[in-house]
This record gives C-alpha cells, sequence and structure tokens, in this order.
C-alpha cells in the first residue's frame, strides 16, 4: 500500500456512532472527499463509480450512510452546500441542485 496521504481524528464523542473507518489505496474505484465545517462538524462523502452512487456521512448523523436522495431531509448550511457541490462535479456527476433542486 502506498504512503499515507491524509489521516484525521473524529471530533464526535463516541455516542456519536460507529466511525465509517477503512482506507484506500485509490484501486477500489471510488472517490473520497472529506469535509469539516467551522464547528468542527465532520462529513465524508463516497463515489462508488461501479455503482454510480453517491454516500455520504456525517458525524452529526451518527456516522449513519445515505445517499444522494436524501439529502434535502438533512439540514446543511451553505459551506456545506458547496463542498456537496464540489464533490459532485468533481466525479462528473453534476450540480447539487440538479439532484435535489437545493439552490446554492
Amino acid at each position: 500500500m502506498p504512503e499515507i496521504l491524509f489521516m484525521v481524528g473524529n471530533h464526535h464523542f463516541k455516542t456519536c456512532g460507529q466511525l465509517p473507518g477503512g482506507t484506500t489505496d485509490g484501486d477500489d474505484g471510488n472517490y473520497h472527499s472529506y469535509f469539516e465545517n467551522e464547528h468542527g462538524e465532520q462529513w465524508l462523502f463516497t463515489y462508488n463509480r461501479r455503482e454510480d452512487r453517491v454516500y455520504i456521512q456525517g458525524g452529526d448523523l451518527c456516522w449513519e450512510s445515505f445517499g444522494l436522495q436524501h439529502i434535502r431531509f438533512k439540514v446543511l448550511n451553505t459551506e456545506e452546500k458547496l463542498w456537496l457541490d464540489a464533490c459532485l462535479r468533481a466525479v462528473g456527476a453534476g450540480r447539487l441542485e440538479d439532484f435535489v433542486g437545493v439552490k446554492q
């Protein structure tokens, strides 16, 4: 496995749920992104190229994994929406508002 490029600790309480964990060497076919807002709330974005699916996990959501279709039910601030939009554009999946009608 190649050297680790990035590592971050969990800022949430243990009661926030099981950490998603895992590492990747880039050969899993997935695109990964990490975001932390000014309050220390952490988010993970995974785009599975084989399944053509987006998975989002957040510490405030007990690290539950949910698909993009559920994002409209979650409360995201402006910076989090911009990050998510950038992730979607990076994988060539369009814009956030294309999926959920969210205006920046």
